[in-house]
């Protein structure tokens, strides 16, 4: 059902090169622009699974599918191995809620990363750097973000040599993607026109800051959730919703908004749906649920 809304509402981006389905062919030939000829985890999924599904379109539901199930359960996890069965399960329900509240356009691997962020968040906790290491990689294999996950490390647990580590193999998956397909020109560069908007640059700072002085303009949900992500996120770090042991975790959460506003579009609440991760903990605690 999850599946079907976001394709009822992003089924007319399925057709654009730059992201989602419609990129994955000139991805699996090497020739698709910066970043996502580097964001090679969910094209190389569809090609394995292309090969027992040979329909196209029924291949790309059935892998993001798949990861939205993967995104459920790794929170299901995380809340159940952090907190209890009880937060796990209204975690689960509000993750879904946030699912539907970012289907703005087809971008599968936003599924993917907030597995990761969850995953790795629980081996953190558990003390697992060989579950932290394979979530780094396959982070690197999806998108830029993971070079937070570092970030999140070293707050949580101050250790400078495995946060060192850790930004290292960062840098080396980011290198051998850039080895195997070469030194790619951002699609951005020069600018591209994307239903009836033209987009242009890397740094969205001064756009942002107009699209809040009209936020009256902007859909609803987008307002609003967008809003609700900074807010709560914020509130989490003061009412300190973690165990103590990776406490600090949470303050990932400043760099990664900051981040977010300047080089990306703020109202695309799909960028920041990892950020659940901390925003659960705190509605369960405000709810009482631990």
């Amino acid at each position: 059902m999850l599946d079907y809304s976001q394709y009822r509402i992003t089924w007319k981006n399925y057709q654009t090169r730059f992201n989602g389905y419609g990129s994955i062919p000139d991805v699996l030939k090497g020739v698709a622009l910066a970043p996502m000829q580097y964001r090679v985890f969910v094209p190389w999924s569809f090609w394995v699974l292309n090969r027992a599904i040979r329909s196209k379109p029924l291949c790309y539901e059935v892998i993001k599918i798949l990861f939205m199930a993967l995104g459920l359960f790794s929170m299901w996890l995380m809340l159940n191995t952090l907190w209890n069965s009880q937060l796990a399960y209204v975690g689960l329900l509000l993750t879904a809620v946030f699912y539907t509240v970012q289907f703005q356009f087809d971008y599968t691997e936003q599924y993917v990363e907030l597995a990761i962020w969850a995953q790795f968040v629980t081996a953190v906790f558990v003390g697992d750097v060989g579950w932290m290491v394979a979530c780094i990689v396959i982070g690197a294999l999806t998108r830029e973000p993971v070079v937070f996950l570092p970030v999140l490390y070293l707050f949580a647990k101050q250790d400078i040599v495995l946060f060192t580590a850790f930004c290292l193999l960062v840098v080396f998956v980011f290198f051998v993607l850039r080895m195997l397909y070469g030194w790619k020109e951002n699609y951005l560069k020069k600018g591209v026109i994307i239903g009836k908007e033209y987009f242009s640059g890397y740094n969205h700072t001064f756009k942002n800051i107009k699209d809040i002085k009209e936020g009256l303009n902007w859909p609803l949900h987008t307002t609003w959730y967008s809003m609700l992500l900074v807010i709560l996120s914020f509130i989490a770090i003061c009412y300190n919703s973690f165990p103590q042991s990776i406490a600090y975790c949470v303050y990932v959460v400043i760099p990664f908004v900051a981040v977010w506003f300047c080089r990306a579009m703020f109202h695309e609440t799909r960028v920041g749906l990892q950020l659940v991760v901390f925003i659960i903990p705190m509605i369960g605690r405000l709810l009482y649920a631990y």
